[in-house]
């Protein structure tokens, strides 16, 4: 009995370690996972700001620079290792009470005023820096020639350097839609006018004295390319039916060139001959009619050379017509009206 007691003890004890040993404490390993995890992010975060050869972090956020010296901003920049730096001087200062002299008015990256440090740019990305300083300090240039000195024979490119040249520094390009394929009035790149802000109608004359820093406007015209059925699907829709309405396609396509073939439904003189009124459709001639709207060609308001514009063009002809979209006219005509530039038949 003595023995069978003590067998029954041992095998109780062996089943005791053995449920022991299958307890395992899996709490470590969670720990080990966290461990792991944060050792992960914390790679990943350093990978995000990891820059090659060509890149720099950003020494600072906007923010930080916000009533600065230019100075200081200047030297993080510079010691940061970016190398297309620019300083826009802002001449303004007349006490100096509210805004210290050399302070910052903003900062550009890339052309954004707002930026966070540690982002990642190319060393040769832009950064403007803006500053303020005396009114009286502002350089001076006296003009060698009157406004209109500038209105022809000039290029943009030359007006930029001869303006730069003179000490301008705030000098801006813009165009003016006014020349198409067949405008007799204005070239492609010919210069609309000149202005300096604060004069005028934008004139001066010879021996005025500017400001280095005054706003310099050169304005030029721009050749819009001729619209056709082939580019322009608007026209295309107008010329064949009446599914967009007249006016919406007056109003968008002001000013530009269209191109197409169509016939004359009217045509006649009064006024003693002086005067004409042409309406035209897309597409031939048929005596049903067109599905599409009904323009009419000012003939005498032409942009083109008269040698291509037939005033006397019969009713029913088949003609190309050539000209300018005038959104005005279009509302007081209730048609579409163009100015022509070439009436002929084809």
């Amino acid at each position: 009995m003595k023995k069978f007691i003590a067998l029954m003890i041992a095998v109780l004890l062996c089943f005791c370690f053995v449920s022991c040993d299958d307890e395992y404490d899996y709490s470590n390993d969670w720990n080990d996972f966290e461990n792991d995890n944060q050792e992960n992010n914390s790679n990943n975060t350093q990978n995000n700001n990891t820059t090659t050869s060509n890149e720099i972090s950003l020494p600072a956020s906007s923010s930080d620079y916000e009533n600065q010296a230019y100075t200081d901003v200047l030297d993080d920049f510079e010691t940061a290792g970016f190398t297309n730096i620019k300083l826009k001087v802002i001449y303004d200062l007349v006490t100096g009470w509210l805004t210290s002299d050399g302070e910052i008015e903003e900062v550009l990256v890339n052309g954004a005023s707002s930026f966070t440090k540690g982002d990642v740019y190319p060393k040769d990305t832009e950064i403007i820096i803006a500053y303020h300083t005396w009114a009286s300090d502002e350089p001076q240039i006296t003009m060698p020639n009157y406004s209109w000195y500038y209105d022809d024979g000039w290029t943009v490119e030359e007006l930029v350097s001869h303006f730069e040249q003179l000490g301008f520094t705030n000098i801006e390009i813009a165009t003016t839609i006014d020349s198409g394929t067949f405008s007799k009035f204005h070239q492609e790149g010919e210069i609309y006018n000149v202005e300096i802000e604060d004069t005028f109608l934008g004139g001066w004359d010879s021996g005025d004295v500017f400001g280095a820093t005054s706003l310099i406007t050169i304005t030029y015209y721009e050749r819009t390319p001729t619209l056709t059925i082939d580019n322009c699907p608007d026209l295309a829709s107008v010329l064949s039916s009446k599914d967009m309405m007249y006016t919406d396609f007056a109003e968008k396509y002001d000013g530009q060139f269209i191109e197409f073939d169509g016939y004359v439904t009217t045509s006649y003189s009064y006024m003693g001959g002086t005067s004409y009124i042409i309406e035209v459709t897309g597409g031939d001639y048929s005596e049903n009619g067109s599905n599409g709207w009904i323009f009419r060609v000012d003939v005498e308001q032409t942009v083109g050379d008269e040698a291509y514009i037939n005033k006397n063009i019969e009713k029913g002809a088949n003609v190309k017509i050539i000209g300018k979209i005038d959104d005005y006219h279009t509302d007081y005509y209730d048609m579409i009206c163009i100015d022509a530039a070439y009436l002929m038949e084809r």
